[in-house]
């Protein structure tokens, strides 16, 4: 599960990110440098897991190597 939440009011336009563990909002306007390395962590955390659910419905395992690596076989 998603440690961030990337959120957007419908009506004002702002943006936020929720942290779904401490149940932590941290608005852009408020705090923009930690908005902003949060904001980088959840687009990072979405194409990885997007990426996993691909290669997995593709019947392909997820292994560790001997060197620390991944791989999919």
């Amino acid at each position: 599960m998603a440690k961030y939440r990337l959120l957007k009011s419908r009506l004002t336009g702002q943006r936020a990110i929720l942290n779904i563990l401490t149940k932590e909002l941290t608005k852009e306007a408020e705090n923009p440098s930690l908005y902003r390395e949060l904001r980088a962590k959840a687009i990072l955390n979405n194409k990885q897991r997007a990426k996993t659910e691909a290669l997995q419905s593709l019947g392909l395992t997820r292994v560790k190597g001997q060197n620390g690596g991944i791989y999919w076989e």
